[in-house]
């Protein structure tokens, strides 16, 4: 991840976004997108394909909670995942 854009096609996510809230595609040249200024400044991230699962796209969250590792959740849902996307979550012991 990235504070400052990088010269490809990436994904840009606010700070303080959440389920998907403000995360934006991004081409190389394009310009970036308005964002709702309660969401914090803008962050950017590679883009990786992911191949869909019966027609879900499986994307993996991490929490570390004082330096440890704490859980992992799996959302299933389109390229962007939303609160209404299902979820799987996993403690981590």
């Amino acid at each position: 991840a990235w504070d400052e854009r990088p010269p490809f096609a990436c994904v840009a996510k606010p700070c303080f976004g959440r389920e998907g809230r403000g995360v934006s595609f991004l081409t190389a040249q394009g310009p970036l997108p308005e964002v709702d200024e309660t969401l914090g400044r803008l962050f950017f991230q590679d883009e990786v394909e992911i191949a869909p699962f019966g027609g879900q796209t499986p994307i993996i969250g991490s929490w570390i909670v004082d330096g440890y590792p704490a859980g992992v959740g799996i959302c299933e849902g389109g390229r962007i995942t939303t609160n209404n996307s299902r979820f799987a979550p996993h403690v981590v012991e």
